[in-house]
């Protein structure tokens, strides 16, 4: 009897865990079942635009790679034409030094079968082959280029080939810009009619190339490229000339539908590739019928996979791959949600920002004003001009990690910019009681190429960092080259302090964003990203920084950056110039600007500014009125807000910049592109749409009229010019001489100085900075710099040795 008790207890246990199981088992099942009745309606319902998608996708994979193609090839041949239009033999115009270098340059490419020099009456005085000389005064290509052209094409069918061929051409021109000649080659077509023919989609697609006169050169359809067929209206061509590339659908002559995508391949090429709609709908069916049946077959192993889950269980590894993918999941969504975040949040902080600082300069010249309106005026500019900082700031470590942070390579002045840092710095260290020591050997290189701006910003946050964390000492900046064997100049800089010193257990934290260690906490101020930038700029350049610290010692910042040395006469020289008050009389007046944008208080800074010194404005609310009045008003000048409603900037510059390409009107209208967003700075993006320059807001009225001289032709009149001083007489004045300079201002003046100090005034410190640049620029700049930076106390021990206070 025992026996048989637990025997029937164990009998009752395994059957209640096995309805358990059979239960879940159902559940999963049922919903499984539903999931898949669900899957199949919405397939049902979304066959047609996955089987249009793919398709899209496919041309547009197919144009790419004709685009890549068909660049290389044509920027292969005319960089080689470009090359042999600068070389002193060519540019000589002597046939007897010009023919063994077209001779050679056929050999070296076999499909140019005729290179040649044409002199300024069109005749052809020395080719590649030993041809009589042509006229070709009557070209098309040599008239392009005889007109102001960089650089002409022209399809045609070769004389004695019988074969279409291209004649490309440009200008040479001697060391005074003169154009001397013209350098041709002509050019089978033949590789690119390989290409092309290469290049299908489906069994109905396929690809054409269409040249700047809107001529065949390469079709699979031999009819159309040995005639070069003029294709001007054909739907795709016609709508790419308007600068709307990208996908379309059209109906052809024969009543046949068509998806096309053309992209627009540079110089005035396109390149198309169209499929039949019908092969879309042919291929919808079968794509149905494997899509449920793949789906099905999906469920019933997700079913099978259930049924084996429930039974089983995860495993602790199985949970924690779900884990750690979700965990992914969850970060890539916030990074992108946080990019979209600060976009926004960047265009609507600059847009009022941009108000509040355009209406500030504005009032600032308004000679009715009072002292004290003057003072509250600028406060609230400088405020300004703090908040855009601490934004740029933020944003840039955003950029950075978003990967938008792009490298401005020019030419600079290594050994200015090393000046420029003694004149900043000197002044601070001098009111610290500190020794500035700048180890700078003199076989420095001076002319390099790179980004100026970022370099300067290492240098300035490294230095300032610094200053700020010593109290005793002194600051070393020791700057070394060395020449490399690839040509490049290996740049070291090293800049220490006698300051406190960072702990073993701190160094970690010096370059992690918003991490400080317990001196900075101690020193009250920043915001923890100086030296993440810093790393940053550092990284992006191809170089390494790194930090050596004693507690009670000191600290060592240093970093190497490979740079290209400049020529001799890449810099430009600058000149100092001030607030602009009008254009030069001599000037054709009146020049006529259209402003573009759907701030209205956007619209009436800039309108104020630039009436004020003799423009004539046009408003625009969005890019479709601005076509409008570009048509009607034919502006001199158009400043284009890039985020507008209906149309926006974009698509406004694509489409006037066509219709001028489009057009015989030999002057083209300057597009200053005018965007409030800091994301949507990308140079490359903007110029590549049209653009001719860009500014951001807010600006600063002395920017807007630089980026206008850049792009006009415009001579203003600066209520005071004067050359830019020599930075090795800046920095002796700023310099070693702060104490002369100093000296040289008169008693009652460093008094108010004191005065104001004492009271913790910052607006008549600022006031008064003014007075003291009359006496030395660089000295007024520094006290500033430290006034609002709230130095009071490093600022009185500088001044006060120098002067007695006559309270």
């Amino acid at each position: 009897m025992p026996n048989l008790h637990l025997y029937a207890k164990d009998i009752f246990r395994t059957a209640s865990n096995v309805g358990l199981r059979l239960r879940l088992t159902a559940l999963v099942l049922a919903v499984t079942l539903l999931v898949l009745m669900a899957t199949t309606i919405f397939i049902n319902k979304m066959a047609v635009s996955l089987i249009e998608r793919s398709p899209q996708e496919q041309m547009t994979a197919a144009n790419s790679t004709l685009k890549a193609a068909v660049t290389v090839w044509l920027e292969g041949h005319y960089s080689s034409l470009g090359y042999l239009a600068s070389l002193p033999d060519i540019i000589s115009m002597k046939p007897e030094r010009q023919k063994p270098l077209l001779e050679k340059m056929a050999e070296a490419f076999p499909y140019m079968y005729l290179v040649s020099v044409v002199n300024l009456d069109g005749i052809n005085i020395a080719r590649s082959d030993d041809a009589n000389q042509t006229d070709y005064s009557q070209r098309e290509w040599f008239r392009k280029i005889r007109d102001g052209g960089s650089i002409a094409f022209q399809s045609l069918i070769g004389r004695t080939s019988n074969k279409p061929a291209l004649v490309v051409s440009m200008p040479i021109r001697n060391a005074d810009d003169i154009l001397v000649g013209v350098v041709m080659f002509a050019t089978d077509v033949k590789q690119l009619s390989q290409q092309v023919r290469s290049t299908r989609v489906g069994k109905t697609g396929f690809a054409f190339l269409v040249d700047p006169d809107d001529r065949v050169v390469a079709h699979p359809a031999p009819e159309f490229s040995e005639e070069l067929r003029f294709v001007g209206q054909y739907p795709p061509v016609k709508r790419a000339r308007y600068g709307l590339t990208g996908e379309m659908k059209f109906i052809d002559q024969d009543g046949i539908s068509w998806a096309a995508n053309t992209s627009n391949l540079g110089n005035g090429w396109l390149g198309v590739v169209q499929e039949k709609e019908s092969e879309f709908l042919s291929e919808q069916r079968s794509f149905q019928h494997m899509a449920l049946g793949a789906i099905f077959a999906a469920v019933l192993a997700m079913m099978l996979t259930t049924w084996w889950i429930v039974r089983r269980g995860l495993s602790p590894i199985e949970q924690l791959t779900i884990a750690l993918q979700q965990a992914k999941e969850s970060a890539e969504v916030a990074n992108v949600s946080k990019s979209i975040f600060l976009s926004n949040m960047s265009h609507e902080i600059r847009t009022p920002l941009n108000a509040i600082l355009g209406f500030s300069q504005i009032l600032q010249k308004d000679p009715t004003l009072s002292p004290s309106q003057r003072d509250y005026l600028n406060t609230i500019n400088r405020s300004g001009e703090h908040l855009l900082s601490l934004i740029n700031e933020i944003l840039e470590i955003s950029k950075i990690e978003a990967g938008r942070s792009t490298l401005h390579i020019a030419p600079f002045d290594l050994t200015a910019l090393l000046n420029d840092l003694k004149s900043m710095f000197i002044l601070r260290t001098d009111a610290k009681q500190l020794k500035l020591i700048m180890d700078i050997p003199q076989a420095l290189p001076r002319l390099l190429l790179g980004d100026e701006g970022k370099l300067r910003q290492v240098f300035i946050n490294l230095l300032g960092n610094a200053v700020k964390f010593t109290s005793a000492g002194s600051i070393t900046l020791k700057v070394t080259s060395e020449r490399k064997p690839d040509g490049k100049i290996q740049i070291n800089a090293e800049v220490q302090d006698t300051g406190h010193g960072i702990a073993p257990e701190e160094i970690s934290k010096l370059f992690v964003q918003f991490e400080q260690t317990s001196t900075g906490i101690r020193s009250g101020g920043g915001s923890g990203l100086g030296l993440a930038i810093s790393k940053e700029f550092i990284n992006m350049m191809n170089g390494q920084i790194s930090v050596r610290s004693v507690l009670d010692q000191g600290t060592s910042f240093a970093f190497s950056i490979d740079l290209d040395e400049a020529e001799e006469g890449s810099l430009k020289p600058h000149s100092i110039q001030t607030q602009v008050i009008g254009i030069h009389p001599g000037d054709r007046l009146p020049y006529r600007a259209l402003i573009v944008d759907d701030s209205e208080i956007n619209r009436a800074i800039l309108t104020h500014m630039l009436r004020a010194v003799g423009f004539e404005t046009e408003e625009a609310v969005n890019g479709i009125e601005a076509i409008e009045k570009y048509h009607s008003t034919r502006p001199d000048l158009i400043l284009m807000d890039m985020r507008m409603p209906e149309m926006d900037g974009y698509e406004a510059i694509t489409r006037i910049k066509a219709l001028e390409s489009s057009s015989e009107r030999p002057a083209k209208t300057p597009i200053i592109a005018v965007t409030a967003s800091a994301f949507d700075l990308d140079r490359q993006a903007i110029m590549e749409i049209g653009a001719d320059a860009y500014i951001g807001k807010p600006f600063r009225e002395s920017d807007l009229f630089r980026t206008i001289a850049s792009v006009l032709d415009i001579n203003f009149v600066y209520d005071n010019e004067k050359p830019a001083e020599n930075s090795e007489d800046t920095a002796d004045t700023a310099g070693d001489n702060v104490i002369t300079a100093i000296a040289r201002l008169p008693d009652h003046l460093v008094n108010q100085l004191l005065r104001a100090i004492t009271n913790a005034d910052q607006d008549l410190i600022i006031e008064l900075c003014d007075e003291v640049a009359v006496f030395d620029a660089h000295l007024a700049s520094a006290t500033r710099t430290m006034a609002l930076a709230y130095e009071y106390e490093n600022l009185q021990k500088l001044l006060t040795p120098k002067r007695s206070f006559n309270a």
